[in-house]
């Protein structure tokens, strides 16, 4: 027998009777037979019962690989012919051919492939496949099909399975087609094998095969399953485990972003947000420049909201601001512009600007993916897990000045750990205004803070997540163990911070709170706040004093120094604003101090609603007060159905208060949480 057509056959017998009728009408002067591989669970019936047709039914879909195996076990002929049942031979000169196999250099050979339109298909086969290849590939989108306007043969690494020769004693040689390979790559593999053999691989450019293409599998996403497996496995064999999971890791990101405007792009666009969420209080400086840090958050929010932007245009899908609090932020962000018109540096009210403007973004975001119950519990425990591992992180740093000395610690941070975190600039500037040591009763202590740049706003941070991870250990099935060790590591990290302003907000919202619960509920929060001021006076004391209950009885003493200080400073940021209702501008408080000062000279009014309405106007002021107050009450509306927002009520009351004497607005942790939690509200109002 000369030749043996081997044709594996899954759910194409539409296609398999007119590949049969070719082979018929072009092979002439050989002894052939055609066998047919029926990888179908049912048995087929073919038009021809010529003697030379033989099928083998498989019951199943054993693959390709195995499929042509055992059509190759079972065939006679010197030469096989692997052909896909979706082609046609269009001309006899396939004959003329088949003694290029008997040349000792030449392993296989096969026709060129082209579509219904005659046009030439890519896949007929290439150069060798490589994972840089393959990563550029999908980068620049280019195809390696050169060879396609060749019209004498040519010399390539593999050629496609739709339509294949080789000898059979070569092909038994190198164990046939690797069954390890379901579907797709397996001819790359065996072609890549008969080269290691010192062979050649030619594809015959004036021998055409008219291949349909796909219609074995129309399912696509089956389609690109088995092919990314078999890529994977191919890169394993031939370049190594590294190699392999290096194209693999490289392929989904790459695909991420290849499905954006995918009907699942809202799912890939919230799986971006709680990967934000977790990475939010770890975030770390970007220096383009040496007097430049940019926090990595200010880089990716407006990359996510540029895909959610680009989702809902592509879409023609409605922003979802219709709604009262979306309105009011957006007026916020107006005034915010409008201010520039009275800056006294224009320079660096754009710099302010330009902070607002990257940050501000993930409001609009999460308002508008976080469309149901599921999705606000799934942000709020990526937020919760967050700040978790930084609590941990915080307290292992406060802990290490016992163990290894203040000054030790302390010049590890500023030398190793804070320049990554804060940035080149931004630490040196942190370092030479500290509020990372506090001194009660003689006694120095290295507060909790790292990785923020100061205590405030971690205390800022996790205190705001405290009440939800209560609520998420009240009301959830699941984790309970995890949201309880969660809530007491809060609390903890926000004692170790020393924060008066974090530990008055936490007592007041938990009072403020109580005529809105249940007499059971109230008794909780009541006999909370007596075990956390019953911490305070167990903290760690020193002989003569305890640092924890020192600082929270010396937040109501109005003749302490940095009280006095800061109702000096209020009392300066009046006279200012009754001077200038309109405002100073954005980012130009401090000039208004010090004609000297430069943009990072710490010089603010440590209290978030004057800063705003002594730089944006009254109107803003008094507009920011009116968002945090329309969010309370959507979280207070919520709670009526699902006591579970009441922990929004307590996050927001405890941010409000601290904010009487810090300014977080120009956090790149506290305010994209702070906008978090008003989208939250948001969504709420919407439904």
């Amino acid at each position: 027998m000369d030749l043996s057509f081997i044709i594996l056959n899954y759910h194409s017998e539409q296609y398999l009777n007119k590949c049969i009728s070719s082979i018929k009408q072009n092979i002439t002067g050989f002894k052939y037979e055609i066998i047919v591989v029926n990888n179908n669970s049912e048995t087929i019936s073919l038009a021809s019962n010529d003697s030379f047709l033989k099928i083998l039914d498989t019951f199943s879909n054993i693959g390709f690989s195995k499929g042509c195996n055992l059509g190759a076990k079972t065939a006679t002929g010197k030469i096989l012919f692997f052909l896909n049942p979706d082609t046609k031979l269009l001309d006899a000169k396939l004959g003329n051919f088949l003694s290029l196999l008997d040349k000792e250099n030449i392993g296989i050979i096969a026709p060129s492939l082209i579509t219904e339109k005659g046009t030439f298909q890519s896949w007929s086969g290439g150069k060798k496949i490589t994972p840089l290849k393959t990563i550029l590939k999908n980068l620049f989108f280019k195809k390696d099909s050169s060879f396609s306007k060749n019209t004498s043969d040519i010399e390539l690494d593999w050629t496609s399975g739709a339509a294949l020769l080789i000898k059979k004693d070569l092909f038994e040689k190198i164990n046939g087609f690797d069954e390890n390979f379901f579907m797709y790559f397996e001819d790359v593999d065996l072609c890549q094998r008969v080269r290691k053999l010192g062979k050649k691989v030619l594809l015959l450019s004036q021998t055409l095969v008219l291949h349909y293409g796909g219609k074995s599998t129309e399912n696509n996403q089956l389609q690109k399953n088995f092919y990314y497996k078999s890529q994977d496995y191919y890169f394993e064999k031939h370049f190594g485990k590294i190699q392999s999971s290096l194209i693999k890791n490289i392929r989904e990101t790459f695909l991420a972003f290849k499905n954006i405007f995918s009907k699942k792009s809202e799912d890939l666009i919230f799986s971006s947000l709680l990967a934000l969420c977790l990475f939010l209080p770890f975030q770390f400086a970007l220096n383009p420049a040496a007097t430049i840090d940019l926090a990595i958050v200010r880089v990716l929010i407006p990359l996510l909201f540029l895909i959610y932007f680009a989702y809902k245009l592509k879409n023609k899908a409605s922003f979802g601001l219709n709604n009262k609090l979306s309105f009011f932020i957006s007026i916020f962000l107006f005034l915010a512009i409008f201010s520039l018109l009275f800056s006294q540096n224009i320079n660096w009210s754009l710099r302010k600007l330009a902070f607002f403007f990257s940050i501000f973004p993930i409001y609009f975001v999460t308002q508008a993916v976080i469309n149901s119950q599921t999705k606000r519990r799934e942000l709020i425990s990526a937020l919760v897990f967050g700040g978790t591992l930084v609590s941990i992180f915080s307290l292992i740093q406060f802990s290490a000045q016992f163990f290894f000395g203040i000054e030790l610690v302390y010049n590890f941070l500023a030398s190793s750990i804070m320049p990554f975190f804060i940035g080149n600039v931004f630490s040196k500037e942190v370092l030479a205004y500290p509020s990372w040591l506090v001194n009660n009763g003689g006694i120095t202590y290295l507060r909790a803070f790292a990785p923020f740049p100061d205590p405030h706003m971690l205390s800022y941070y996790v205190g705001m997540l405290l009440p939800w991870s209560i609520a998420l250990w009240a009301t959830s099935k699941y984790h309970k163990t995890f949201f309880l060790l969660s809530s007491i590591l809060l609390a903890i990290c926000d004692i170790a911070t020393f924060t008066r302003g974090g530990y008055l907000a936490i007592i007041i919202a938990s009072i403020v709170i109580l005529p809105l619960v249940s007499k059971k509920t109230a008794w909780k929060i009541i006999s909370g706040i007596f075990l956390f001021v019953f911490l305070f006076f167990v903290a760690p004391k020193n002989p003569v004093t305890n640092p924890v209950a020192d600082r929270i009885i010396s937040t109501f003493d109005i003749s302490e120094g940095s009280n006095q200080s800061r109702i000096a400073i209020w009392k300066q940021a009046l006279v200012i604003i009754i001077r200038h209702p309109q405002g100073v501008g954005i980012g130009s408080y401090p000039l208004m101090i010090d004609q000297n000062a430069t943009y990072r000279t710490p010089i603010y009014i440590h209290n978030a609603y004057l800063d705003i309405t002594a730089e944006l106007g009254i109107i803003a002021g008094i507009l920011f007060i009116a968002i945090i107050f329309i969010s309370l009450k959507i979280f207070l509306q919520a709670s009526k159905t699902d006591s579970f927002y009441l922990a929004g009520i307590v996050s927001l009351l405890i941010f409000t208060v601290h904010c009487l004497v810090e300014n977080p607005l120009y956090s790149v942790h506290v305010l994209p949480l702070f906008l978090i939690i008003l989208a939250i509200s948001s969504s709420l109002e919407k439904q």
